[in-house]
């Protein structure tokens, strides 16, 4: 079972050893789920951290950088949409987004 487990990670940190599509998809489903909780939980409680953990999967598996611009898309209009819906402040928005541009 370890050996599973470190294949895996050493696999999923690896760049170039997943497929690209493969790793978009699962990357858009991973960031849709973290905006349906984001939904869930009250406008104190933001998630926005985890957006980080696919657009870093993005950035070592899939070498177009149109996959990677599209993920900032999502992952920013995700951000807008919760903090709309919550309507949080707008330094608070601002905040957000420049994490997550700076992060990638």
């Amino acid at each position: 079972m370890r050996r599973r487990v470190q294949g895996c990670l050493h696999r999923l940190s690896t760049p170039g050893e997943l497929s690209p599509t493969g790793v978009l998809l699962a990357c858009i489903v991973a960031m849709t789920s973290v905006f349906a909780a984001d939904m869930l939980y009250p406008g104190e409680i933001r998630l926005h951290v985890l957006y980080l953990f696919p657009l870093t999967a993005m950035g070592l598996h899939c070498e177009r950088p149109v996959f990677l611009i599209g993920g900032i898309v999502l992952a920013t209009a995700f951000q807008l949409a919760n903090h709309y819906y919550h309507g949080l402040s707008d330094a608070a928005s601002t905040t957000d987004a420049i994490l997550v541009l700076a992060a990638s």
